[in-house]
């Protein structure tokens, strides 16, 4: 597969030059490597003859040779170069000349210096000629961690480039999903910090947070120059990530639809999801069919609570299936692109279904908290009818009790309170109004730093121009109410 993309890159860097194509090895003749220099001839006794996609330098030290035909539109296109997508340390000769070294090859792992895993050797103008041309490489590979079935992913001439610049524009596309996974990672790591459900965000937010590494460990071929020990870790990398998202996307589907014994379920699920990574060679396909399991998995699991008449399994199973039909129909390609446009796209529909959920449970939550409001304020109203308030008025040194249920509105101003009752008298009171407003009952609201008033007495409720509003009371009194209070004005007057 990797092979697959370097070829299209480097079709890609061709495409201006029209003629200039690349020019790829296929049939190479290998020699036992050990010395410094190319053997004279490449027929003696230990050499083979064979195919480039078979050629294995893994823990050897071989020289390798094969002759490239270039023909006349190449050569007058511009500079070319010698490109190496290989496992391997390398010296590389074009036609007896030595052109470059990636790394240092050697006989062990001692002598060897490991070379990038993508490397071009620049081909000086007048080298190559028209026809058929000598390619000689030495190749050594002793630091290995995998030994993988095919190390070697391309040898080719074509015309001068960056190999990183080429790998990145195969895997430019991908990346723009990253930007998704990683909100998507934080927005569900928020709403996981709610008491409620916390469960599936946290799933979320890991598979988002697996799914961003995946991408970052795919793409990073074409962001950094590593050498080519690292590429085993790479691929590592790629298999476990893909494995994590597998088991914990089985997870989410297992909690959400399966009722009863859902960790045993999840065990079983995740040992068949695993089974792959036993049997399948390559670490490409390894991952690839990790992730088909589980979506497989997932679809059966899905489609079983749809039958019991889940229609939200039935929206799960119907997206499942298609993910696996997808993994099914491009495989090797899947991994490089596919498979994050669609977490993505995954991610996007799960956070658009959050904040509807959101949204409705927030006017649920407003909707009770009014109600409990509405109870609390009825209660008081009617425990005020029956035991009415007494308020004790501090007023010139004397003591004056008023029932609440006689006061309109308080007036606040400094360390007084002017009580405006429903007979159309006012009465000073000494002290703060804040201080009155803990003994008065809870139909009294406070609608502005310096007044409150009685529900009971509200006949009109307006809105000036200004977003401040106005309430009129049974009295002929005109309350001013804040901007800021005025939301939960209206709604405490809206529910009353």
């Amino acid at each position: 597969m990797k092979s697959v993309l370097l070829a299209i890159a480097l079709c890609l860097i061709s495409l201006p030059v029209r003629a200039a194509v690349v020019t790829p090895i296929k049939d190479v003749v290998t020699c036992p490597g050990g010395t410094d220099h190319p053997p004279v001839r490449f027929d003696l006794l230990g050499c083979a003859r064979g195919e480039l996609v078979d050629l294995d330098p893994q823990n050897r030290d071989l020289w390798l040779h094969a002759r490239v035909g270039v023909g006349a539109s190449a050569l007058s296109k511009g500079p070319l170069g010698l490109f190496v997508s290989a496992k391997a340390a390398s010296v590389a000769y074009v036609n007896g000349v030595r052109i470059g070294q990636n790394g240092t090859p050697g006989a062990q792992a001692a002598s060897e210096s490991p070379g990038r895993m993508d490397a071009v050797f620049f081909i000086p103008p007048g080298l190559l000629h028209v026809g058929e041309n000598d390619v000689v490489l030495r190749l050594s590979s002793f630091h290995n961690v995998l030994r993988l079935a095919r190390p070697v992913h391309v040898i080719a001439i074509a015309p001068f480039g960056q190999p990183l610049d080429m790998i990145l524009r195969a895997y430019w596309p991908s990346l723009v999903t990253f930007g998704v996974l990683l909100a998507g990672a934080f927005v569900f790591a928020s709403s996981a910090l709610s008491k409620v459900n916390r469960r599936e965000p946290i799933l979320l937010a890991v598979m988002s947070v697996i799914a961003a590494l995946q991408l970052f460990a795919e793409a990073y071929r074409g962001l950094a120059p590593y050498p080519y020990p690292v590429q085993d870790w790479r691929l590592i990398t790629l298999a476990t990530c893909a494995s994590l998202f597998a088991i914990t996307l089985a997870a989410l589907v297992i909690f959400r639809f399966v009722p009863s014994w859902q960790k045993s379920v999840l065990g079983g699920v995740t040992a068949v999801i695993l089974f792959p990574l036993v049997v399948v060679s390559g670490y490409d396909g390894k991952a690839t069919f990790v992730l088909l399991v589980a979506t497989v998995a997932s679809a059966l699991i899905a489609g079983y609570a749809a039958l019991k008449g889940s229609r939200a399994a039935l929206i799960a199973g119907g997206a499942f299936s298609l993910v696996a039909v997808s993994i099914f129909v491009f495989q090797g390609s899947f991994l490089d692109a596919l498979f994050y446009y669609e977490a993505a796209a995954a991610i996007l529909i799960l956070f658009t279904v959050r904040v509807v959920l959101f949204e409705r449970e927030r006017r649920k939550h407003e909707s009770l908290q009014m109600r409990a409001h509405d109870l609390e304020l009825a209660l008081a109203r009617a425990m005020q009818s029956k035991t009415p308030a007494v308020i004790r008025v501090n007023s010139a040194g004397a003591l004056t009790m008023v029932n609440a249920t006689d006061i309109a509105m308080c007036k606040g101003a400094d360390d007084y309170v002017e009580l405006h009752l429903s007979d159309g008298r006012s009465i000073l009171h000494n002290g703060a109004l804040v201080d009155l407003e803990k003994v008065l009952p809870r139909n009294f609201l406070r609608v502005h730093r310096s007044f409150l008033v009685n529900t009971g007495y509200v006949e009109k409720l307006t809105r000036e121009a200004t977003g401040v509003g106005m309430l009129t009371l049974a009295t002929g009194a005109k309350v001013p109410v804040s901007r800021r209070i005025m939301p939960k004005v209206r709604n405490v007057l809206g529910g009353a």
